[in-house]
């Protein structure tokens, strides 16, 4: 009786480990450009960036704000920022989100990265 209840506690266990890895592993970041200029435009707010994501039927598990990191943005009014909004997302609708202006962050360029940051713009 001891051993069934602790094989079956262990297959449980193992189901329940191996279905969360798999769950994570299918999932991706993607980002879009929040348009921010520099001493004009605060940017698209990440509510904005998610609901174009949401209104195309591609679930958003998590959202951040970002900034691109290994490029140079030069100080100067009117030029770009970096800033992005950055969302988890199913890796089955990263070709959906791209044909909405969305990237992977898997296509970021050799050397280019981002890091998360607060959100400025709601």
């Amino acid at each position: 009786m001891k051993l069934t209840i602790r094989l079956s506690i262990l297959l449980f266990a193992t189901f329940f480990v191996l279905n969360c890895s798999d769950e994570e592993e299918a999932r991706t970041q993607v980002y879009i450009s929040d348009q921010s200029l520099q001493c004009f435009n605060p940017g698209v707010p990440i509510k904005q960036s998610s609901k174009l994501l949401t209104d195309a039927d591609i679930q958003v598990f998590e959202a951040n704000c970002g900034i691109l990191t290994g490029v140079a943005f030069p100080t100067v009014c009117g030029a770009d920022t970096g800033n992005i909004n950055l969302f988890l997302i199913e890796e089955t609708n990263v070709d959906n989100a791209e044909n909405l202006d969305f990237r992977s962050v898997k296509s970021l360029a050799s050397g280019i990265g981002y890091d998360v940051v607060g959100c400025k713009n709601g």
